[in-house]
């Protein structure tokens, strides 16, 4: 499965210290399958790698006898070793472009519904197990900044190859996402505790395969929304399009998630849905910052777009909050993104949400300027960082998010 060509350039080692580079040279097979990077040669397969912000070092490592084993099949592999940045947590991740345009190479395998599964080999070269996150790319943002569909864990065996195979969920994510415009697959590791990159572990990567099905897959990537909804939370169709994000852990099901009101029965509620929201303190350099996301393919779904400039002013983002805490006298701040398709921001003003009692909340549209309104992103509701000594922990319910759009220049 290995292409074998000669190149000067696979004399060249690079060691890779910036937040970005250039991986790949698919090739059909029978038309079942297509070697998206095998590492035989350095361009393309090098050449198009995408590297997130201090990734650590990738170099094509070449195999040094018969008894080598980090080298799955042929006669190279690519060895990383991820580093991430600790302080600021950022983990160390990378993808594979599945759709390349460029002078010297052209591809596209990005219509995942063709596609049945991505299959890794990966070698971990350390001293204990660790897990590795696979995702598809759904948006490209800067030259070193991309965004995810939601991520499979894989647990990495140390010193042996591990056989991964992550299988696309055609019906979850053609929900939210247009999965016939994927442009690559991600590979997310853990952060490295020590920052000196000789105590990294090192992933040799080898044969990453994309598996295509024998048909297109079905799936319904319609969604259903009432006059003005943006999310009433009534919809089990829609659930999927609402998702809550903070960083180092995801949310569980149990901390967050679509609630029936009359199960709280401090909500004032006997009938209907909302949208429950916990948050914790965090510590100075990693407080929690957490995010109600309603999904793009949601919002260029609603009426959004249709509002013109001169009706801006008076159409409004409207939605109404609950915060439950244990002290009557706190007040929490949060506030309200609008991204553009091109992930161009707009942010609200600033919110302070009494507790124990509902609140409504309104912005005009104009706030996130029409070029995010006429071609929508994601909308992000963000409650704000906090310590220990200011809340403990808090608990939110949102219900009726929704537009009220003006219907006359007058």
């Amino acid at each position: 499965m290995k292409k074998f060509i000669t190149m000067i350039c696979l004399l060249l080692t690079v060691i890779l210290s910036v937040p970005f580079l250039s991986a790949c040279s698919p090739k059909q097979e029978g038309g079942k399958s297509v070697v998206l990077c095998d590492f035989e040669q350095w361009g393309p397969d090098f050449l198009t790698m995408r590297l997130g912000s201090y990734f650590g070092d990738v170099k094509q490592y070449e195999k040094q006898g018969d008894d080598d084993v980090f080298v799955k099949s042929g006669k190279y592999s690519a060895k990383m070793r991820p580093l991430g940045r600790n302080i600021q947590d950022i983990r160390p991740s990378m993808y594979f472009p599945t759709i390349i345009n460029s002078e010297n190479f052209k591809f596209s395998y990005n219509d995942f519904t063709e596609i049945d599964n991505v299959s890794f080999s990966m070698y971990l070269d350390s001293n204990e197990d660790f897990s590795v996150r696979i995702s598809l790319v759904i948006g490209v943002t800067s030259p070193n900044g991309y965004t995810t569909a939601d991520y499979t864990e894989f647990e990495l065996k140390k010193q042996t190859w591990n056989e991964i195979k992550y299988t696309v969920d055609h019906a979850a994510l053609g929900k939210c996402y247009d999965i016939t415009n994927i442009y690559g697959v991600a590979i997310n590791f853990p952060i490295q505790p020590d920052e000196n990159i000789e105590n990294s572990p090192v992933i040799y990567v080898d044969d990453v395969i994309l598996n295509y099905r024998a048909s297109k897959a079905a799936y319904n990537p319609n969604v259903s929304l009432e006059n003005n909804e943006i999310a009433f939370f009534e919809n089990a169709d829609n659930y999927d399009h609402y998702k809550a994000t903070r960083p180092y852990t995801p949310y569980t099901s149990e901390e967050a998630g679509v609630v029936a009101a009359a199960d709280y029965d401090f909500l004032g509620r006997t009938s209907g849905h909302l949208f429950r929201i916990t948050t914790t303190p965090g510590q100075y350099s990693k407080r929690l910052s957490s995010n109600l996301v309603v999904s793009e393919k949601l919002m260029r779904n609603t009426t959004i777009s249709t509002v013109t400039r001169g009706l801006l002013a008076r159409s409004y983002i409207k939605f109404d909050i609950y915060m439950k805490s244990e002290n009557p006298e706190d007040v929490f701040t949060l506030f309200v993104i609008l991204y553009s398709k091109e992930n161009k921001t707009n942010v609200s003003q600033f919110f302070y949400i009494p507790a124990n009692t509902w609140t409504s909340v309104e912005e005009p549209l104009q706030t996130f300027t029409y070029k995010n309104t006429g071609n929508p992103g994601e909308l992000v509701i963000r409650f704000l960082e906090y310590e220990d000594t200011e809340f403990g922990n808090l608990e939110f319910f949102i219900d009726n998010i929704r537009l009220d759009l003006a219907t006359n220049e007058g």
